[in-house]
C-alpha cells in the first residue's frame, strides 16, 4: 500500500484497534530448523525466504485473542482498518 507498516500499525491503534509490526524472524530463520536452539534443527534448506522476510518486516499483526471477540467487535475492528486504508494518502 506504500505507507509504512509502523505508521499503518500506529494508525489502527488509534482507532482502538491494538495491532503490532514485524516479527522476530522468518520461518526459515527459526531456530527449530536452524538447530539455533541447541537442538538438531530440522534443516529447510538453507538459503534466504525473501517472502517471509518481507512479511516479518511488512506485516501487522493482530493477536488471536482480539480476533476471538464478538461479531460486533469484529465489525468495529473491520471498519477502522477500512478507515485508515481509506486515508493511506496521508500516512505516506
Amino acid at each position: 500500500m506504500g505507507v509504512p507498516a509502523a505508521r499503518f500499525a500506529s494508525a489502527i491503534s488509534a482507532e482502538g484497534v491494538p495491532c503490532m509490526t514485524g516479527w522476530s524472524h522468518p520461518v526459515n530463520a527459526n531456530p527449530l530448523f536452524t538447530g539455533r536452539d541447541g537442538g538438531a534443527g530440522v534443516g529447510c534448506g538453507g538459503g534466504r525466504c525473501l517472502e517471509a522476510e518481507r512479511a516479518c518486516r511488512d506485516a501487522i499483526w493482530i493477536t488471536h485473542r482480539i480476533l476471538l471477540a464478538p461479531p460486533s467487535a469484529m465489525r468495529g475492528i473491520v471498519r477502522a482498518v477500512a478507515k485508515v486504508v481509506s486515508l493511506r494518502s496521508q500516512l505516506r
